[in-house]
């Protein structure tokens, strides 16, 4: 396993000039009062190998137009990485001065930049524990792609595209799994709708004759009933008009006769007969009167007597007529409605079978996850149900120092070829903690790097284990 041998930064932050030389075998420790030099300290070791946080105009110390981390490996192998407002700049060389044509890729293959700090799995309040889940599955080198999400939930086809399956495997799972929940509700809503409907369909159902051919027949026999006597009525109307006419005629024609005679006489007897003829015209015209009266009074009543018998005859036929018309009507719409049923109930069969495949493939991505979860890079380190626990114990439940060796264990895992750790914030642990911290570190060969706030001046020591405590 490779270390570092020493560490030069040159105008980061806060850092004029600063050497390092660790010790194999103890602790760094750079220590002090808050805004004295210690996040300095840290963000330069990890600007050398691209792992900062800040962007490089920052990282330059204030009056200085650039700045520099160099850091020499064990083997030999220089890391140099240079500061401006424009960016970085670094070169790799090994044991023999040679320069590598791909540097970082170099630094990669040594160093993770995404380094653990054990310190995360330290807290054991509620609010952590997500923090603390997350950072054991950072630590797994689990890989899930588009074939395995595809193999347990084929409905992903279309949206496969959609996820990014770079991602760690557990969250790859996570999304693959709130898109088919969220699917499946949808789902679930379509068929509690599409049944609802198909019950408000079938409650407004109408009662029909079984048999529409006969009502159909009906209703055309009553049409030709109503159509011939409409015909009768209206013969019967013609006739009546016809012969009132030629009464009316006939009784103007006398009239007009007795009229042209008066007037004839009139003429010949003006003078002496003017009074008879008044009282002659007169009578005529009251008998012309009264026989018109007659007439039109006798076919009047005729005529309303006829129209009442066809009325009486008209309506009910009319009633019967409208009647089976409604439960033609009816029966037409109750076979389109029932078809439109039993294709909403197809649907919705298809809508629930849907579901249920949903709620499988839902099933098969927790297994999946469940098992990749189990397999974590340290025996008897599992995860269940979003909780970590080691040889059956929950993890709260352990103590300190099994949690410390777990931790630096994990950090171990997740350093790369180049032994080290960084661990920021030590001021959290109590004196035993930090003790047991650099002890795992000693006994898994990493070279530990730390930081812890206290009432001194800036400092950087190498301290053995007895120092430590």
């Amino acid at each position: 396993m490779t270390h570092i041998q020493s560490i030069s930064i040159r105008n980061i932050m806060g850092i004029g000039s600063l050497d390092v030389v660790p010790v194999n075998g103890k602790v760094t420790l750079a220590h002090g009062k808050n805004g004295t030099g210690k996040s300095s300290f840290v963000t330069g070791l990890q600007t050398a190998f691209g792992a900062q946080a800040i962007a490089p105009a920052q990282l330059i110390r204030e009056g200085a137009e650039k700045g520099e981390t160099v850091v020499i490996l064990t083997d030999g192998t220089t890391i140099n990485r240079q500061v401006s407002d424009t960016g970085t700049k670094v070169k790799v060389t090994d044991a023999n001065g040679l320069s590598h044509s791909k540097p970082q890729t170099v630094i990669d293959s040594l160093y993770n930049v995404t380094q653990f700090n054990p310190i995360k799995l330290l807290d054991t309040d509620k609010a952590s524990r997500d923090a603390r889940l997350r950072a054991v599955m950072e630590c797994m080198p689990i890989k899930v792609t588009a074939e395995m999400l595809l193999e347990v939930a084929p409905m992903l086809a279309s949206q496969i595209g959609s996820i990014d399956v770079s991602k760690h495997g557990l969250d790859v799972i996570d999304i693959a799994y709130k898109k088919i929940f969220e699917a499946r509700t949808d789902k679930n809503r379509a068929v509690k709708e599409a049944s609802m409907t198909v019950v408000s369909l079938k409650e407004t159902l109408v009662d029909v004759p079984s048999d529409l051919e006969s009502t159909l027949a009906q209703i055309e026999d009553l049409k030709s009933k109503i159509s011939a006597l409409q015909a009768k009525r209206n013969a019967y109307n013609d006739e009546f008009e016809n012969e009132r006419r030629g009464l009316r005629e006939k009784a103007l024609q006398v009239a007009n006769e007795s009229i042209s005679s008066a007037a004839a006489v009139r003429d010949e007897a003006i003078r002496s007969a003017t009074i008879a003829y008044e009282t002659e015209l007169a009578k005529i015209n009251e008998a012309k009167d009264n026989t018109l009266q007659l007439i039109e009074a006798s076919y009047t009543e005729k005529r309303e007597a006829k129209a009442r018998a066809f009325e009486d005859r008209h309506t009910p036929l009319m009633a019967s007529l409208g009647q089976l018309e409604e439960q033609s009507r009816n029966a037409v719409g109750a076979a389109k409605q029932r078809e439109i049923i039993a294709d909403m109930q197809k649907k919705n069969d298809a809508l629930a079978l849907e579901a249920d495949a949903m709620t499988a493939a839902l099933d098969r991505l927790k297994a999946l996850r469940t098992k990749l979860a189990s397999e974590m890079p340290i025996p008897g380190l599992e995860v269940r149900e979003n909780e970590i626990y080691f040889d059956g114990r929950a993890w709260d439940t352990l103590n300190t120092a099994k949690r410390i060796a777990i931790a630096v264990e994990l950090a171990a895992i997740r350093s790369g070829k180049l032994g080290v750790i960084c661990v920021d914030g030590c001021e959290a642990l109590d004196s035993e903690s930090f003790e047991l911290l650099a002890d795992q570190c000693s006994k898994r060969g990493l070279q530990l790097f730390a930081t812890r706030v206290d009432d001194e001046a800036f400092t950087i020591e190498t301290l053995d284990l007895a120092e430590v405590a």
